[in-house]
């Protein structure tokens, strides 16, 4: 039956046809249909035939296919990732089985979508990994795994001897024994037990060990860092530029002990100003090919959480003597750049320095006193940074330059691991200020250090490539059917761009519109290929100022004091390949980092939810799909799911044309951006889901 039906789909490639007409045309009687339902469902479990919503089936053979791998997301669908051309939309149901970073063959389908192409997975060509770290539930009093971003529909089964070891809530370590066929559940056996969801003490631990995170260093790279003291650095001294007499101090968070950055500044008498940014020199200490080195490299990047910190460096180092801590001799890189009145870059010099922090401010004690309500001896100094760093600012803006001030959820605790309150991050002049030299930094060095008057020299940049013109398109689309602008903006300039922001600045969705228009950008990654940094609208731009917390700044420090040198042609070539290895394997570093902070946020915000069942909140809808919406509570940024079926007002269908669900009978609309009251209705701590119901719609 299966042979026959596949026959004559072949015979009809580029056609769609419904059950009952394949039935009619191949002559199934009564007696066969039962048989003739099931080998069409074997086929489109196989992939050889397609169906496709609202217009029937199809031979999967005369569709467009691409390969790549399929990123999942917490709302349940995917993206194929099409590394020249557009991601892939690939709804849940449309998965066949698969799990977030498979290698997978797609089925282009035929689509009036207008987010871009949609797909379903024909094959599974090789999966992303053999284990899964998740949480404990039960269903049927069978033992189930839940995992992150999101859960396959035909879920997980734990079997084996450890289930009798196993709780609800457990976080666990598993492997796969059998992937399944079809509908069939994943086995996987029992390999270690981390922790439990149920204590909020071992959030940490749970999502470290979901991205294979160590807050611990092995013992010989913690003996060679615990080598380091204080007089290895007065030995040094004698090496250096001494700017010891500076007035530099440092700005950062109220908790912060990693201080990477010092600034500086002298007005001059002749209109100019002499700006100083003095970064920790890490490369002194940690020698490339060393077992830090090599440590730190690995792991690429600090990774931060509310109750803790991966460090990228042991913190002999990171907190000690790397650290530009207040009044203490410490070995910087400086980079001392002279601007004239209007903030143009006239000079700049490079030393290996020694310097001395004469003040450790805060955010907040800097802001205070920029704003007239405390005193400070360096308040001169410090208005005099304010208007450089203004004047920076509006530079940036007039070339087009990109500012997303996207707030972060700020969690407060006070015992056992769940939070009391959710605040959002602030965001003051000060940070501004610090901000914008750090910027000026950066591209400085990027500019000048890689050109040596003949060629390029291998180097590090952060570039961030233009967004596609299908996805800009689509990101003003959506404002225009939100009635936020009426323009037909399509240009892809950053000027552009941020002009459409400008637009829904006075919004009440901007909050809304910015993570939208963010998720519309493409990622900032690290490269040997400078193709400019479209945000930031640099034709030139590196990371140089954090070499305590990401190695590629680390490496441009090296590359720094190498090119201050000669290099033969031959190292030049060897370099390039291997800062190529180092680009691609950092760009991965970083956004397993983002997304084990992510997941950490997210555990918080349903532990913190979970104590509020019962409780209304405002919100405004962050996404809308077939089966429902997502809200998002105002201040605390802690997102629920909406089930359309809970709307009981009507029949509601998701209506592409406005990204809304619309009411079959009365035509109401639930719109990304409306906002709402709601009520919790439920929380799944080990599934990291939240409901809840609409009570009222604004």
């Amino acid at each position: 039956m299966q042979e026959k039906i596949l026959r004559y789909f072949r015979k009809h490639p580029h056609s769609y046809y419904q059950k009952s007409e394949v039935q009619r045309h191949l002559n199934i009687g009564k007696k066969s249909q039962a048989e003739f339902r099931r080998a069409l469902r074997n086929l489109v479990q196989e992939g050889k035939i397609v169906s496709v919503k609202k217009k029937g089936y199809c031979w999967s053979g005369g569709l467009t296919k691409l390969r790549g791998t399929v990123e999942l997301t917490q709302r349940g669908f995917g993206f194929l990732l099409v590394e020249d051309g557009d991601d892939v939309f690939i709804n849940m149901r449309d998965l066949g089985g698969a799990v977030n970073g498979d290698m997978v063959e797609v089925t282009i389908l035929p689509s009036d979508y207008s987010r871009g192409p949609r797909g379903k997975i024909a094959r599974i060509l090789k999966r992303g990994t053999d284990r899964f770290v998740g949480t404990v539930y039960y269903h049927r009093r069978e033992a189930h795994l839940a995992i992150e971003p999101v859960t396959p529909l035909r879920g997980i089964r734990i079997v084996g001897d450890g289930v009798k070891k196993l709780h609800e809530g457990d976080a666990i370590i598993t492997k796969v024994r059998d992937w399944g066929r079809g509908r069939g559940a994943i086995h996987v056996v029992l390999e270690k037990i981390i922790g439990s969801t149920r204590n909020p003490n071992d959030d940490m631990k749970i999502v470290c060990s979901a991205f294979d995170l160590d807050p611990t260093f092995p013992k010989d790279v913690q003996s060679e860092a615990e080598k380091f003291t204080e007089q290895d650095i007065v030995a040094e001294i004698k090496n250096r530029k001494d700017l010891r007499d500076l007035d530099c101090f440092t700005i950062d968070p109220k908790e912060a002990k990693d201080f990477d950055d010092a600034i500086s500044l002298k007005e001059n008498k002749d209109g100019t100003t002499t700006v100083g940014i003095h970064i920790a020199d890490v490369s002194y200490f940690v020698k490339s090919g060393s077992a830090l080195d090599q440590e730190a490299r690995y792991r690429g990047t600090s990774v931060y959480f509310a109750e803790g910190v991966v460090h990228m460096l042991p913190q002999n180092l990171s907190s000690g003597v790397c650290s530009l801590l207040p009044d203490r001799d410490r070995l910087a890189s400086s980079l001392i750049i002279t601007l004239d009145k209007n903030c143009k870059v006239l000079d700049w010099k490079f030393h290996s320095s020694v310097i001395k922090n004469k003040k450790r401010f805060t955010y907040r004690d800097v802001q205070a006193i920029v704003d007239g309500k405390e005193k400070s001896p360096y308040v001169k100094t410090l208005l005099a940074m304010r208007k450089v760093a203004k004047r920076l600012h509006n530079l940036r803006q007039e070339a087009g330059s990109i500012d997303f001030d996207i707030p972060e959820p700020i969690f407060f605790f006070r015992d056992g691991g769940i939070p009391h309150e959710i605040r959002h991050s602030e965001r003051l002049e000060s940070h501004r200020l610090v901000e914008e030299f750090m910027l000026l930094a950066n591209r400085v060095i990027a500019e000048n250090v890689p050109f040596d008057g003949s060629q390029n020299r291998p180097f590090i940049y952060r570039i961030h490539d233009k967004p596609k013109q299908e996805d800009m398109e689509r990101f003003v689309d959506l404002l225009r059917r939100l009635n936020l602008i009426k323009s037909h903006l399509k240009s892809l300039s950053s000027s552009e761009f941020r002009k459409i922001l400008s637009m829904v600045e006075d919004s009440p969705y901007r909050a809304l519109i910015e993570n939208i228009a963010l998720r519309t950008m493409t990622k900032a990654i690290y490269s040997t290929d400078n193709r400019g940094h479209y945000g930031l609208a640099f034709e030139h731009y590196t990371h140089f100022t954090s070499p305590i917390r990401r190695y590629p700044d680390l490496v441009v420090h090296r590359l720094i004091k190498q090119y201050l040198g000669s290099q033969s042609g031959s190292q030049q070539i060897q370099k390039k390949k291997s800062l190529n290895r180092l680009a691609k394997s950092n760009t991965e570093s970083e956004i397993i980092a983002q997304k084990a902070e992510r997941d950490y946020i997210r555990l918080k915000q349903i532990r913190w939810l979970a104590e509020r069942i019962g409780e209304s909140f405002e919100g405004i809808i962050s996404g809308v799909i077939g089966r429902g919406l997502f809200v998002e509570l105002k201040d605390t940024f802690v997102e629920g799911f909406v089930d359309a079926d809970s709307l009981k007002s009507d029949n509601f269908y998701f209506n592409e044309q406005d990204f809304s669900l619309t009411g079959k009978q009365s035509g109401e609309r639930y719109r990304m951006g409306d906002e709402v009251t709601i009520v919790v209705k439920d929380v799944a701590i080990e599934k990291r889901q939240s409901n809840f119901e609409i009570m009222l719609k604004k």
